[in-house]
């Protein structure tokens, strides 16, 4: 990934939609949305989900537990329960992946899942608290063969 697409997701108020050079698109019907569910993530969410709605894909919610903030089972269940009563009538389906890192943890629920994007909440660091924040998004885009759809976190301000 270059320099001018991570200013590009680190900075922009729309949605970005970032597709690796000859990336073969066939079809998009199913996209995993990850996130960690805070309240601060449920406008940008929502924008996803919305979209999502719109273009009728399928739509799976995922929480990576990492060890450096190990969540219970019940404690995630509960906090995505909550979370998905702002979006009535939506059918989406939720999942928890357990890995060392978020990253890692998205790459192996999408080898499983096979979805054909990849949604993701990004918070836009830049500077020296993206030197010790480095982002999530940055790293999914960079390691992984899917379209990736991000939403700033600044832009639902």
């Amino acid at each position: 990934m270059g320099f001018n697409t991570q200013k590009v997701i680190r900075n922009s108020s729309v949605p970005v939609l970032t597709i690796k050079t000859n990336q073969q698109i066939e079809k998009f019907e199913k996209i995993v949305i990850a996130s960690d569910f805070h309240k601060k993530s449920v406008d940008a969410f929502y924008i996803t989900v919305n979209l999502a709605m719109q273009l009728k894909f399928n739509i799976e919610m995922l929480y990576v537990n990492v060890p450096y903030q190990f969540r219970e089972s019940k404690d995630i269940d509960h906090s995505m329960v909550e979370f998905l009563k702002q979006f009535p009538n939506k059918a989406i389906k939720k999942f928890v992946m357990n890995a060392y890192n978020v990253p890692r943890g998205i790459d192996e629920f999408v080898q499983s899942s096979k979805p054909d994007i990849i949604g993701n909440i990004t918070h836009g660091h830049t500077g020296l608290l993206n030197y010790f924040s480095p982002s999530i998004t940055e790293s999914v885009i960079n390691h992984s063969s899917l379209p990736v759809l991000s939403i700033n976190l600044k832009s639902t301000d």
